[in-house]
C-alpha cells in the first residue's frame, strides 16, 4: 500500500487573517462588556456599602436600647472597622419627665459626600415617679 504523499500546502494550523479576525472578536466583545462589568461592579460596591451602614445603624441603636434610660448620656464613639469606619453620636433630650428622646447618629469617616444617619428612639426614665400615686 501506497500512502499518499502530502504537499507543502496542505499544512495544518491557523492563518494570519483567522488570528486577526479571532483578535477583533475578542476586542469587540470587551469593548462592548466592559461597560456593563464595570456598572454591575459600582452597583454591588453601593449595595454592599449601604448593608455596613445599616449593620452600624442598628449596632449603635441597639447599643442605646440596652442601657438604662437613666445611664445614658451625651457621647460620641469612633468605630475603627476596615469595612467601614464611623463615628456614633447619642444626643439625649428630655421631652417629659418620665420621657427621653435619646437620637443616634452614624456619621461615616470617610466620605464627606454621604450624609449621616439619625435614628431617634423614645426611652422611658424609670426614676420617675407618678405624683398622683403619691399617698
Amino acid at each position: 500500500m501506497m500512502r499518499p504523499i502530502r504537499m507543502a500546502c496542505e499544512r495544518r494550523g491557523f492563518t494570519l487573517v483567522e488570528t486577526i479576525a479571532t483578535l477583533a472578536l475578542l476586542c469587540f466583545i470587551v469593548v462592548v462588556l466592559g461597560p456593563l462589568l464595570l456598572r454591575v461592579s459600582r452597583q454591588s460596591s453601593t449595595v454592599t456599602a449601604g448593608q455596613y451602614r445599616t449593620a452600624a445603624m442598628v449596632a449603635a441603636s441597639s447599643w442605646a436600647m440596652t442601657i438604662p434610660a437613666n445611664q445614658l448620656v451625651v457621647d460620641c464613639d469612633t468605630v475603627a472597622t476596615a469595612a467601614f469606619p464611623y463615628s456614633a453620636c447619642l444626643g439625649i433630650t428630655d421631652t417629659l419627665p418620665s420621657l427621653r428622646r435619646v437620637r443616634v447618629i452614624v456619621a461615616p469617616r470617610d466620605s464627606f459626600l454621604v450624609a449621616p444617619d439619625t435614628v431617634t428612639l423614645y426611652r422611658v426614665n424609670p426614676s420617675f415617679t407618678n405624683p398622683f400615686n403619691t399617698p
